[in-house]
């Protein structure tokens, strides 16, 4: 009898800590933060707010995962941040200063039913959010790693020389560049670039060719079809597959930095 009651309440415990993300006020999109396993920031050139991204893991083995996405201002302190209006589960692409406006795009499966808009305005904080839809398949995302020479940084992008496949990838051109947003910094203890990763919407279907491939088929990963373009000026609705991809500096590799403008990087505590 003692066993059971225990393992009744070790299971109640479970279905408790699992139960998704803490809905404090109501708001779909608010969440409770406080200080997080996990949090990275980005700068925004000519704006005085910050992206933060966040991972909190739980204090317990069974605890479920608080994540999401948000924007303070320069001067708030994110340590003592508590309620926080997460953004929407999209896919940021572009910040326009002038009018705080941030256009994104938001991922629906393709099993999903129909949406009314495929373009909708929301406004949170004085931003305003304009979101476009995209249908993607679950499970569909690919993970691809790539090792470079160089990389050269401009306002809005990062370019990569002599990017070679490492492990697994789709072999695109030598000298690619990816838009700044979606991007992620690794650095070392001198804030040297150690690994980037980021990731890219595209139509290229090489998940629907891995998945319909018989065994012992060859899968040919070459054929120019695929250029890494992140493809955000698609028309709503449009069928997209999602690619993480991994860069690291290869052997040759000179060390190099990469600013705090339109990247995250992880956030030390103190």
């Amino acid at each position: 009898m003692a066993k059971q009651f225990i393992w009744i309440i070790f299971i109640s415990l479970v279905f408790f800590a699992c139960s998704g993300k803490t809905i404090r006020d109501g708001n779909e999109y608010t969440t409770y933060y406080e200080s997080g396993d996990y949090l990275c920031k980005q700068r925004i050139y000519n704006s005085s707010k910050v992206l933060y991204k966040y991972i909190d893991y739980g204090k317990m083995a069974w605890s479920s995962w608080h994540y999401g996405t948000f924007i303070l201002d320069s001067t708030e302190n994110v340590n003592h941040t508590k309620f926080i209006n997460d953004l929407l589960p999209f896919y940021y692409t572009k910040f326009i200063c002038d009018s705080n406006v941030i256009e994104a795009i938001e991922l629906f499966y393709s099993n999903d039913e129909p949406s009314k808009e495929g373009m909708y305005e929301k406004i949170v904080n004085g931003i305003t959010y304009k979101v476009k839809r995209y249908y993607t398949k679950q499970g569909s995302g690919m993970g691809l790693d790539y090792t470079y020479r160089t990389l050269l940084e401009t306002k809005d992008s990062i370019f990569f020389e002599k990017l070679t496949v490492d492990n697994f990838g789709i072999k695109i051109p030598e000298k690619t560049g990816f838009r700044k947003g979606n991007i992620t910094v690794e650095e070392d203890s001198l804030g040297f670039v150690k690994k980037i990763k980021l990731e890219i919407l595209n139509q290229y279907p090489f998940w629907e060719k891995m998945n319909n491939a018989k065994v012992g088929d060859t899968i040919w990963t070459n054929d120019n079809v695929f250029k890494g373009e992140d493809q955000i000026h698609l028309s709503p609705f449009s069928l997209v597959y999602s690619f993480d991809i991994t860069l690291t500096p290869d052997s040759l590799s000179k060390k190099q930095k990469i600013s705090n403008y339109g990247v995250f990087k992880r956030v030390v505590s103190n």
